[in-house]
Parts: structure tokens; sequence; C-alpha cells
């Protein structure tokens, strides 16, 4: 995959994250803070390139994200902004949370081969894929 974000780009290379068929998908420590709050959770981590509309998209795979109500997915349009060797992050804005800033911190360069295996099953099942 030919990903576009500078940030992004580092960050893969630095942490050495670009696995087999050129898939970005890891688990890491993820921080969510906000004024109030203080979530740590590890959570699979999964990074794909849209060409047509030349962006980055990062997701996040545990369903404890969502039960957090922590966003889940964000793009390179999100400003995601890269710590070397340290993060991958960003600022944001929820209406649940308000202001909040979201970190990556990897932990391992490949997800879970049941992920894998949905991933590629679902990568599968898309028209033109093959």
């Amino acid at each position: 995959m030919k990903f576009k974000s500078p940030a992004v780009v580092q960050f893969i290379n630095d942490f050495g994250l670009l696995g087999e068929q050129e898939l970005v998908c890891f688990g890491a420590t993820v921080h969510f803070l906000t004024n109030s709050k203080k979530i740590e959770l590890n959570s699979e981590v999964h990074i794909i390139h849209i060409l047509s509309q030349q962006l980055d998209v990062v997701y996040l795979l545990h369903p404890q994200v969502t039960a957090q109500r922590i966003p889940s997915a964000f793009t390179s349009n999100d400003h995601l902004q890269y710590n070397k060797d340290e993060m991958l992050y960003l600022r944001g804005f929820s209406y649940i949370h308000g202001r909040y800033i979201l970190s990556l911190h990897p932990e391992n360069r490949q997800c879970s081969e049941d992920t894998l295996q949905k991933i590629f099953s679902d990568w599968n099942q898309v028209p033109g894929s093959n």
C-alpha cells in the first residue's frame, strides 16, 4: 500500500509495521485523554490507504473502544501526528467527551491470526479485489 500522510509513513517505517501482502495490522496500547478521563486499553490497529481519495485510515479494532465511546476510526484528514519512535497521535473533539488526545503506542508488529483471517476474508468479498 502507498500511504500518503507523512506521519503515517514515518510511523509505519520506524516501527516496521508493514506486514505480509503490504498489510498494516498490529497490537498497540491506546491512550485516550480528556479533561476528566484517562482511558488506556490494548487494541489491534488496522491502517489502510484509500487510493481513490488519497486518504489513510486508522481503525481501532477492540470492542471496548466503541463500548467506551472512543472514536474507532481516524483519517489522515484528522491531522495525525507522529512522535518519533514513540507514538502516532491526534487531538480531536467528540460530542460525548469534548476535546481529547488519542495516542497509539505499538506493542507488536502483527494482529492475531483470527483478525488477519477476518481482514483477508473481508478483502476477498470486495468486488474486483481478486
